[in-house]
């Protein structure tokens, strides 16, 4: 017997490639050690443990390739677990500290078991080796695993189908490389959608992809259904889209659940406010304030002085919420009844790091959300493939420009403040096809520059750099970073043109941007400057 609806959960993982080899440790690498502690082990642990309960469950993970670089590299997970031995020390300094505390002494031994736990997740249950993990979930048929761009490049702003294409053929690639399959499905960086990505897709051999809700809604002809079953897009690929209740309730800044004054403030950490000789042997080697992901306080609303945070309310409330988001998607079934012979999917798509990170108890909610409906013939958590499995003919149409970011197209990644990027990204695509036509069986050392020209333009491509410009967060390392990548990219540039490669640079490069080793630069073979999309 079909449910009422059908639920589909989409969890894209992303984080820029940041990694120093050059330095004993650095400030963004903490980026990737607060998303292990607070997401990925989370994550995992609630699948296995739910696995083990015999629980069913069906979701989606996107693995963007630069997250997976950096959950294989020795350098970083050495340096992970450095942080934990860190965070596990100042932890046990807390408790000393606030064991005399009725509210805040159960809050700092929770913190203490919570590092002390991913220590144990990270070092021996899954030895060090977290896309295993997923591996194993994807085998199991619990989760679905699909890729998303290269260096999450944000492909609207491209402007050249070729630069699409290699951002695309490079993560299926080493996808594979990684998984031993293929991809049946991608996630556009930010939704970002043009017409013509379609057909790239399609032609790379992938089955499905998602955009945001009006891709779909000023699709033409528009689709009889809405965001509520997917479309077949001009190439015959599946296209799925948003669907707009759902995400509310968890994205919108006023009434979504993360936003409860009762859930943990993010920002009221306690490496901005203990004294610093507290703080001396944790925050060594950077010498300067950094989280340390210990809070104390709730949001509890405004700018004021927050309250201190009580876990039990909070947990007690995230399950409370997950049975009302479930209950919401029922009550969106209930009116969609008899508009359609299928039971109306509801696509629910966020970025994993809002659970755990961003959102303290957010994997409660998700783990308590899947028990919620494993338990209830209502609502059935599916994946793209089990839906076209069961109904595999679809509405035609041709799906519209789109993204997720503010404005709902390209507003985020294109403004004054990140604009001056594009003419440059451009003209060094247009180089490097050149190149990659000038030199197609090139000696090996012309190739390892040609190989890490290719990559630095990637890197230099990702959507990270142009969303911190636009934000003012972290706007100057962006900054660098685009200018990083361009200026190795132009250097290793006039020394394949001049035939004198300079050895030890490129060493270098290549051991701090060791991204996609054996990828092929020819991906860029194909580049025409005039061709845009």
């Amino acid at each position: 017997m079909e449910p009422k609806g059908y639920l589909l959960l989409m969890l894209h993982a992303h984080l820029p490639f940041v990694r120093r080899p050059d330095l004993k440790a650095a400030l963004e690498e903490d980026w990737l050690f607060e998303g292990i502690t607070e997401t990925y082990l989370p994550l995992l642990e609630t699948f296995d443990r739910l696995q083990g309960e015999r629980i069913p469950f069906r979701l989606t993970v996107s693995l963007s390739p630069t997250l997976c670089e950096m959950l294989q590299d020795p350098l970083l997970m050495a340096r992970y677990a450095d942080h934990l031995e860190r965070s596990i020390a100042l932890a046990s300094k807390e408790v000393d500290r606030l064991s005399n505390h009725a509210e805040l002494a159960p809050v700092a031994r929770m913190y203490l078991e919570w590092f002390q736990k991913a220590e144990y997740l990270f070092e021996e249950q899954y030895n060090k080796d977290l896309l295993s993990a997923f591996r194993r979930l994807w085998e199991s048929d619990s989760i679905a695993l699909i890729t998303t761009c290269a260096t999450h490049a944000y492909l609207p702003l491209m402007m050249n189908r070729q630069t699409a294409l290699a951002q695309i053929r490079i993560a299926i690639d080493y996808f594979k490389k990684l998984f031993g399959r293929r991809p049946a499905g991608f996630w556009l960086p930010e939704c970002g959608f043009e017409p013509g990505f379609d057909k790239i897709l399609a032609d790379e051999g992938i089955e499905y992809f998602f955009v945001d809700a009006h891709g779909l809604l000023s699709a033409r002809p528009a689709p009889p259904f809405g965001t509520m079953a997917p479309v077949s897009a001009d190439q015959g690929i599946a296209v799925f889209g948003r669907d707009l209740e759902s995400s509310r309730q968890i994205w919108n800044p006023n009434s979504g659940y993360p936003g409860h004054p009762d859930y943990r403030d993010f920002y009221r950490d306690q490496g901005y406010e203990l004294p610093l000789e507290h703080l001396e042997e944790y925050l060594a080697p950077y010498g300067h304030r950094k989280m340390t992901g210990m809070k104390y306080h709730r949001i509890t609303g405004g700018h004021g002085e927050k309250d201190l945070y009580n876990m039990d309310r909070a947990r007690a409330l995230a399950k409370e919420h997950a049975s009302d988001f479930v209950q919401s998607r029922l009550r969106q079934a209930q009116a969609a009844e008899g508009m359609d012979s299928r039971p109306p999917l509801f696509v629910a798509p966020f970025d994993a790091e809002l659970f755990g990170h961003w959102w303290h108890e957010g994997v409660d909610f998700l783990e308590e959300l899947i028990r919620i409906a494993a338990s209830h013939e209502g609502l059935e958590l599916v994946t793209a493939h089990d839906y076209l499995k069961r109904h595999p003919n679809l509405d035609k149409a041709s799906v519209a420009s789109s993204s997720w970011g503010l404005g709902g197209h390209s507003q985020m990644w294109l403004d004054k403040s990140n604009d001056w990027i594009y003419i440059h990204l451009h003209k060094a695509a247009g180089r490097m096809g050149e190149l990659a036509r000038k030199y197609a069986g090139a000696d090996p050392v012309l190739k390892r520059a040609l190989d890490q020209g290719a990559r630095e333009l990637l890197l230099a491509q990702s959507s990270d750099w142009p969303f911190m410009m636009k934000t003012g967060a972290m706007s100057g390392y962006a900054t660098r970073r685009v200018e990083e990548h361009l200026g190795n990219f132009n250097s290793l540039r006039e020394q394949i043109l001049s035939g004198a490669i300079d050895t030890v640079f490129l060493e270098k490069l290549e051991e701090s941007h060791n991204i996609f080793p054996g990828s092929d630069f020819s991906v860029f073979s194909g580049y025409e400057p005039e061709e845009l999309m």
